[in-house]
């Protein structure tokens, strides 16, 4: 708590304050009228999410702030956990929780615990809902939405890859979160989804360089503002690539490689997604290193005499063709390394920022300010190439680990 209260002190949890700002104010008329005093900021989120964090309002910023920082992390080890227990590679519990602790360096999972955002909050509940096998699937990605419009993203998934009852859950537990925010707060539920929810001047300057959407990456290319048609075709052409390569993942049964796709493919396309959206960079990250330990261990221990076999099937190891090629270990290699340096470095603050001076940089702060995209990009292609030469169903068919499901 002492840490917690000195971070509080030197102007941390900004984002925390917006929301309880929201929390005081969720069953009021004027929620959407309300702005932090020294700040500016206006509450953006939907109804639901003012309500949900109703008791904060209530509660000393400090300890509230306490409890968000636990609570996320306690979902970003439930995503290391369930990230490496889909892979064929048997670990022991306690790296769950180092490796959780490592994630700390990466980009979008600091600034989430410094703004005091809820992002990984948000990750758990898709991720694990989505790669999950119990009946009510859809809820909580449902629930997700009804915090942060952007994962509606996964209904276009869930349909892409035919799960539409899942689709449907996702939609139906998504209407009910609106439904509550009309039933106890009529007039601030109206105002959010016919006014505020159209309004981009709630959120910010999309050229800022923490927009690391295609909403902001074409324009600082561009070096000035784009036709909106531009814009939208560019991102419908990006979410659609991803949604195709999604489905393609999982008709491979790399279930969690397509649903990882498609959050790159959503984070793409949104309106604005600031660089602690991201928070889906980590468990990219956990499949490339688990990718990069099986390709060097088939290296060493495959013949390559049956690899024509092990394309489809693998072997006894959960080890298939690609992974027994040395040239692939070292591209995955090379991809986790550039992978580490964009989301560990945070080269996308080093150039100047606010004020839009984005639009005025040079072509080297315009490749270290515009990273994200790409390197999402570059992901879903190695995701690709991997399942097509590996074999299929790694995600579903792989053993327990130590420690359990």
């Amino acid at each position: 708590m002492g840490a917690v209260a000195a971070a509080v002190s030197n102007g941390w949890f900004i984002d925390l304050r917006v929301y309880v700002l929201g929390a005081g104010h969720a069953f009021s008329s004027d929620l959407y009228d309300q702005k932090l005093d020294d700040a500016g900021l206006p509450f953006t989120y939907p109804p639901f999410a003012a309500m949900a964090m109703a008791p904060f309002g209530h509660l000393p910023f400090a300890f509230g702030a306490a409890f968000i920082a636990m609570l996320s992390f306690a979902a970003l080890l439930l995503v290391t956990r369930r990230t490496l227990v889909r892979q064929p590679l048997p670990i022991a519990a306690h790296w769950f929780f180092v490796l959780a602790v490592l994630a700390i360096a990466f980009e979008p999972v600091w600034a989430t615990f410094s703004f005091g955002q809820v992002n990984l909050i948000v990750l758990a509940l898709c991720l694990l809902d989505l790669t999950g096998r119990h009946r009510a699937r859809g809820v909580m990605v449902g629930l997700a939405a009804g915090l942060k419009l952007t994962p509606l993203f996964f209904v276009a998934y869930l349909v892409f890859t035919r799960q539409f009852r899942a689709a449907a859950t996702v939609c139906a537990t998504f209407a009910a979160t609106v439904a509550v925010g009309f039933m106890f707060n009529p007039h601030g539920a109206a105002v959010f989804w016919t006014d505020a929810v159209r309004d981009p001047s709630r959120v910010g300057s999309a050229f800022f360089a923490g927009n690391q959407a295609l909403t902001g990456v074409l324009p600082r290319w561009a070096g000035g503002p784009l036709p909106h048609a531009v814009v939208l075709v560019a991102q419908a052409l990006a979410g659609l690539a991803a949604l195709v390569a999604a489905s393609y993942l999982h008709r491979r049964g790399h279930e969690l490689e397509s649903v990882i796709a498609a959050s790159f493919g959503m984070l793409a396309m949104s309106p604005i997604s600031w660089s602690h959206h991201w928070v889906w960079a980590w468990p990219a990250a956990l499949v490339l290193v688990a990718a990069l330990v099986r390709q060097l261990r088939g290296a060493r221990g495959g013949n390559g005499e049956h690899a024509a076999d092990d394309v489809d099937h693998g072997d006894a190891r959960g080890i298939g063709a690609a992974e027994r090629a040395p040239g692939w270990a070292v591209a995955t290699g090379a991809l986790l390394m550039v992978w580490l340096l964009v989301f560990v470095s945070r080269s996308t603050w080093w150039p100047p920022h606010y004020e839009d001076a984005e639009l005025s940089w040079s072509l080297v702060q315009k490749v270290l300010g515009n990273t994200y995209v790409v390197a999402g990009a570059l992901w879903i292609a190695w995701a690709l190439l991997d399942a097509r030469a590996g074999r299929r169903g790694r995600n579903v068919a792989s053993p327990a680990p130590r420690g359990g499901e």
